[in-house]
């Protein structure tokens, strides 16, 4: 499946399915929570929010680990108003295979992934195009100024307007 970067908001496959968001919940911004929270209502789709941590990469000290759980567990607290509800989970191991694998799993029909408009922005695109060769539905990367009701308002994977992320 192709790798777009949000340039609309339609989305049709999405009806009812389960939107894969992966999320980074110290540093993604409010209002990317926001337009992905009102993508998945607007479409009926659960929201499962998803964090991964790389042990290769990143300390797995169990307070670091307990901390992003409390709050991947907010953020879907605060989401669970969705029609279609909001769940988390925090996986563990290569974030290409695992979320590749939970992908599968739940049969998400989009699999969202924020840009942070940081130099790690890079590391998250190629994880997209990973994503995208392994995994049965589209995979979308959010910019940092994604807003609801903003100039990208309509998505469309199909669209010829969309950008493939470099």
């Amino acid at each position: 499946m192709p790798t777009h970067e949000l340039t609309s908001f339609t989305a049709g496959h999405l009806r009812g399915g389960t939107l894969l968001f992966v999320t980074d919940p110290v540093k993604d911004r409010q209002n990317v929570l926001e337009f992905v929270c009102a993508l998945a209502e607007r479409h009926g789709a659960h929201l499962e929010l998803v964090h991964v941590i790389d042990p290769e990469h990143i300390s797995s000290l169990p307070d670091t680990q307990i901390c992003i759980q409390y709050r991947l567990e907010a953020l879907a607290w605060n989401m669970r108003r969705l029609q279609g509800g909001a769940g988390a989970i925090l996986l563990f191991g290569k974030p290409e295979r695992v979320l590749a694998e939970r992908a599968g799993e739940i049969r998400a029909t989009l699999i969202a992934i924020a840009l942070n408009g940081s130099a790690t922005d890079h590391i998250q695109k190629r994880l997209a195009e990973d994503l995208s060769r392994k995994c049965d539905c589209p995979v979308l990367t959010l910019p940092p100024d994604a807003r609801v009701g903003g100039p990208q308002s309509v998505f469309d994977p199909g669209s010829p307007e969309r950008r493939l992320v470099s």
